[in-house]
């Protein structure tokens, strides 16, 4: 909604190739052929793949959404793996239709967990990933949305009555900036 209200242009299934930034001229490489854009402002979403361990063992998903990136084949639900039972998936490289954030890993892990005991004590876990993940987005200096859903896309806010999922606020900011961007930083250095 704020890209229409903005007149922000979207384009997609398109993979850079090449960047001028002195002349300010993307070159992609689309579904037609190779396209030169000119560009203000230009943002890059890198393709996704699993891991190489991942994509290069039996884990991957042999077919379907998720086979070409070598996402691990887990049921959506308990993340469990659908040909090796004993095996769990979580994270960046779930094979999920959504949760590839840190947010998404603190809700799958639980569940991947509660599953795992209940197998050690030769019990059923009834424990379930909702597909739940987080997408803060800073929208201008000083304003961002925390925008939190599920599988169905239905918005799940954690802070509901304080933080409006859809709306740009200053402490949305505050959080992303001051909160998520150190802890991330400590997670890449192993030490959260």
């Amino acid at each position: 909604m704020l890209f229409k209200e903005r007149n922000i242009q979207t384009q997609y299934h398109r993979v850079l190739t090449a960047i001028d930034p002195g002349k300010r001229i993307a070159t992609f490489k689309t579904q037609e052929g190779t396209e030169e854009q000119n560009w203000d402002f230009i943002h890059i979403i890198p393709p996704m793949l699993a891991p190489e361990a991942v994509r290069n063992s039996p884990l991957p998903w042999q077919s379907g959404n998720w086979a070409a990136e070598g996402w691990m084949e887990v049921d959506k639900g308990t993340l469990r793996h659908v040909r090796y039972p004993n095996v769990f998936g979580v994270g960046d490289i779930a094979g999920v239709p959504k949760g590839k954030t840190a947010a998404s890993v603190k809700w799958q892990v639980p569940v991947a967990i509660d599953h795992l005991v209940a197998d050690i004590q030769g019990k059923q876990s009834d424990a379930r990933y909702n597909g739940y993940t987080s997408c803060p987005l800073i929208t201008r200096l000083g304003q961002a949305m925390l925008v939190e859903f599920d599988y169905e896309n239905n918005l799940t806010p954690s802070f509901p009555g304080v933080i409006a999922p859809l709306e740009e606020l200053w402490i949305s900011w505050v959080m992303k900036t001051m909160a998520l961007k150190p802890t991330y930083i400590s997670m890449l250095r192993g030490q959260a």
